[in-house]
């Protein structure tokens, strides 16, 4: 008894520590604990506090070491020696923590101890990563993931998976980021592990940015924060809020932007996170070199870079180098400038960054161009333009496109820079990015302009004119009124229409009055020549107007008198309409008291449907939970199946009618899969009975068969239901059980409606169940049973009908057996987690925006 107390306590404690990281209440309870406790509490301890304190977690990882000599306890050894490694990577003594994993690892290896041996080789990967040798980085992460699948860790899997992920998405392979990021974020949620859901989402953000598709993107970083903030997880919580300030930042909010990264930069001081607070510090100067305030942004960037080189952290050390290029070059300085964008570049280089390579070649030409070195120039743009097709990133493809059209405008080929600025244009229009689109407009109707097509260049810049107005892009706006101020002059002086010197003089008012708010600066040369143009036009209207007052006959008096009459008769009416009006108000108004009260009474009536809906939802939720807990949980999957099964299972509703069941004897295994009619409430009330019934045939020695199991199972659902002919009640289950008894290699089968399928040397093989329920059935008979002597190397699979039954496709149609059976022979092959991943990609892809018709629920077994 004593012994089941000490593992409660540890369940317990462990719960705690995790879902509140209550550290402090832990250290407090240390002295009233025995000793396997005290060590269980201060492996976790050492864990967390590598997070958030690094003196506390180095010292209880030495007092774990500490009491692993005395033991000669291996594990805990290199347990404690890799919780090391975290508090030194967390401080971004990279080296340090690379030296301390490789220990974690060697003892690992010698012991054979797959899960730690998985977890350090991960752990070197991504030093391997910050260091900038990807190759090295990707080799670690592929022997990782190597050992989690043949030991079926799930989690391991998935952080394999999450860190190759993050290579490719920093060498530009956004398709391959993105597969590998949704297998993550599947897994994460089949484990119920949402710290790591929440950081996956982050990612998908990340992949959704590149790609141009922003608002995506900030969903997934706004759904990340709302879990970071329900599990108080200040790394979540920063990363999240980092993010959405980078969303902001990039669509000219600077004012949200600002909130979030300092939110960001707050928290990452208070986790002690250099290699995050490095990132956020480049991100403030960043969004301060937008602003034009080029002295902070370069304090601080150096501040970023500082921490950067302390952490030998190449691929942000490279970010940092560009972005001090940058302001060099804003100032004109452009020997300086060209020299951090060749560091940047040459770290790109070597961590293979595409996109990065990219955007160093575009600013190198941007160098080169302002230099009036054309050819070199040319040269750079053409490269980056062939390194983003090759990647399919669109958004820096568009900007090269339009820097080399600015470049043949620049050295007098305009033919050739619009052609340029049309195709960037379409680039823009497809990436819906309505800043570039503005832009584009603004470089067609200039370079129209030069061409002498003023309508065709008005037609561009006022379209420009509109998207900047209507987003707030100043700058565009100032030079679009600029331009168009320019065609009306150019208009005038061809054709000396008094209205074009009037456009002009209108456009160069607007441009003067916004420029004075972005620069604070006048320029009213232009201004007074156009003025002086439009006095003297005015000078010579009233000159002409005063000759016809002298010309006014009778009969303009006579009309004037009119006028008089129309204007008196044109008042009576107004006062009639305005009679009719108030009429109509206080009409409206009785109108709207009933209104009113009838409003008050539905949301009486809605208020009080709400507190119903809520209880009955509780109460759904709360058979969801009973539910749950009568399932097999991970660590009850019997011994001999752990390793060789997978369970993919997807309720319609809150509950389900679908269900598993696994008990293990001295010598036979079995397995359960059972379809109950009906889903939602009442299919999960015939399963918890299903669960209950084949927990009693456990204590019931005399029945070992698997049609004798199901015989016995539909006389007490009869019974229990009270099913006859004449009784309406006809609730029931469909089943697949079957016995295994891995020493002879033998498994029994016997079904109710649901086969068997077996699948051996790539083909399918069908055993094929009675056809009839675990119920009541008009033409009722013993239930049979196949003995089936399998192989090494066999697939088996039991299913409920979910799957095949569930609609779409291009003509919203089931997705069929013949489907479902030849998925099941195309992925027999492959690991039970690819397996789990590829069904779920399937009926994700065949579903689309449907609803899910039934419960799902297959179980698959590799022999």
């Amino acid at each position: 008894m004593k012994m089941f107390l000490s593992i409660v306590f540890q369940i317990i404690l462990i719960s705690n520590i995790f879902s509140s990281h209550y550290t402090d209440s832990i250290e407090k309870q240390l002295p009233a604990l025995n000793e396997i406790q005290t060590i269980e509490a201060q492996k976790i301890l050492s864990k967390e506090f590598s997070k958030s304190n690094f003196d506390k977690s180095l010292t209880y990882s030495k007092i774990l070491i500490s009491k692993a000599a005395k033991t000669q306890d291996r594990a805990l050894e290199a347990e404690a020696l890799s919780n090391i490694g975290d508090a030194h990577y967390y401080v971004s003594n990279i080296d340090s923590a690379f030296q301390y994993y490789e220990m974690s690892y060697s003892i690992a290896n010698r012991i054979k101890n797959k899960p730690l041996q998985s977890n350090a080789l991960n752990n070197l990967g991504i030093i391997y990563y910050l260091k900038g040798d990807f190759e090295n980085a990707i080799s670690k992460y592929n022997s990782s993931l190597q050992i989690a699948e043949s030991i079926n860790d799930l989690e391991g899997v998935a952080n394999s998976f999450n860190n190759l992920a993050n290579i490719f998405l920093a060498q530009g392979d956004i398709v391959q980021a993105s597969n590998y990021y949704e297998k993550v974020l599947y897994i994460k949620k089949s484990t119920g592990n949402l710290q790591d859901y929440a950081n996956c989402l982050i990612n998908i953000g990340n992949t959704f940015e590149k790609t141009s598709e922003q608002n995506k993107a900030l969903d997934n970083y706004i759904k990340a924060l709302e879990i970071g903030n329900t599990l108080n997880e200040t790394e979540i919580k920063a990363k999240a809020y980092q993010n959405i300030g980078l969303y902001y930042q990039n669509t000219d909010k600077k004012q949200k932007a600002f909130y979030y990264l300092d939110s960001a930069q707050q928290l990452y001081h208070k986790s002690k996170n250099s290699i995050g607070l490095s990132e956020i510090l480049n991100n403030i100067g960043l969004l301060y070199f937008e602003l034009g305030d080029f002295s902070k942004a370069l304090e601080y960037y150096q501040n970023a870079l500082k921490i950067q080189e302390k952490a030998n952290n190449k691929q942000n050390i490279s970010s940092t180098y560009f972005n001090i290029g940058s302001i060099y070059e804003e100032i004109n300085d452009f020997k300086k400038a060209e020299e951090y964008y060749l560091m940047s570049l040459a770290i790109n280089e070597t961590l293979k960054d595409t996109v990065s390579i990219a955007n160093v070649f575009n600013s190198l030409g941007i160098i080169y161009s302002n230099k009036q070195n054309y050819e070199k120039a040319v040269s750079y743009f053409y490269k980056a333009i062939n390194l983003n097709e090759s990647i399919d990133n669109n958004q820096g493809l568009a900007l090269n496109i339009e820097n080399l059209g600015t470049l043949m405008e620049e050295s007098g080929k305009p033919l050739e820079a619009l052609k340029l600025y049309e195709k960037s244009l379409v680039i823009e229009q497809e990436n819906q990015n309505s800043f570039g689109i503005a832009q584009s407009f603004l470089n067609l109707g200039r370079v129209y302009k030069d061409l002498n097509k003023y309508e065709t260049s008005l037609e561009y810049l006022q379209r420009c004119e509109s998207i900047s107005e209507s987003k707030n892009y100043k700058k565009i706006l100032m030079l679009s009124y600029k331009q168009i101020s320019e065609v009306y002059n150019l208009q005038y002086f061809n054709s000396k229409n008094a209205k074009s010197l009037e456009e002009a003089h209108d456009y160069y008012i607007k441009y003067s009055k916004i420029k004075d708010t972005i620069y604070n600066e006048e320029n009213s040369k232009q201004l007074s020549e156009i003025q002086t143009k439009i006095e003297t036009i005015q000078k010579d209207k009233e000159l002409e107007l005063l000759k016809k007052d002298n010309l006014l006959t009778q009969t303009e008096k006579e009309k004037q008198q009119l006028f008089i009459y129309f204007l008196i008769f044109g008042i009576l009416l107004f006062v009639i309409l305005l009679l009719v009006l108030y009429n109509r108000y206080l009409v409206k108004n009785k109108a709207n008291d009933l209104l009113e009260k009838q409003n008050k009474e539905i949301t009486k009536q809605k208020h009080l449907i709400e507190i119903q809906s809520n209880d009955i939802y509780d109460s759904i939720s709360s058979a969801s939970r009973i539910q749950k807990a009568l399932l097999p949980q991970a660590q009850e999957i019997p011994h001999t199946l752990r390793e060789k099964c997978f369970v993919f299972y997807k309720p319609r509703e809150i509950v389900s009618g679908d269900f598993y069941w696994f008990h293990h004897t001295e010598k036979l295994t079995y397995v359960v899969v059972a379809d109950c009619t009906g889903h939602g409430v009442p299919g999960a009330f015939m399963s918890m009975l299903g669960i209950s019934l084949l927990n009693e045939v456990v204590n019931m020695k005399e029945l070992k068969h698997t049609n004798e199991i199901l015989n016995f199972m539909r006389d007490r659902i009869i019974s229990s239901l009270h099913q006859n002919e004449e009784n309406e009640v006809k609730e029931g289950m469909d089943m697949s059980l079957i016995s295994i008894d891995f020493e002879n290699q033998r498994i029994e089968f016997s079904g109710a409606n649901n086969s068997l399928l077996l699948i051996r040397k790539g083909e399918i093989i069908e055993h094929k169940a009675d056809k009839m329920p675990v119920a009541f059935y008009y033409n009722m008979h013993p239930f049979t049973s196949t003995e089936i002597k399998y192989e090494k190397g066999d697939s088996i699979y039991l299913s409920t009908d979910g799957y095949q039954d569930q609609l779409g496709g291009p003509n919203y149609k089931k997705f069929m057996r013949k489907n479902y059976r030849n998925l099941l022979l195309s992925i027999s092959q492959t690991s039970l987690v690819e397996q789990m991943f590829k069904l779920e990609q399937t009926l994700k892809e065949w579903q689309t925006d449907k609803d899910q018709v039934d419960d799902i629920l297959i179980f698959g077994l590799k022999l």
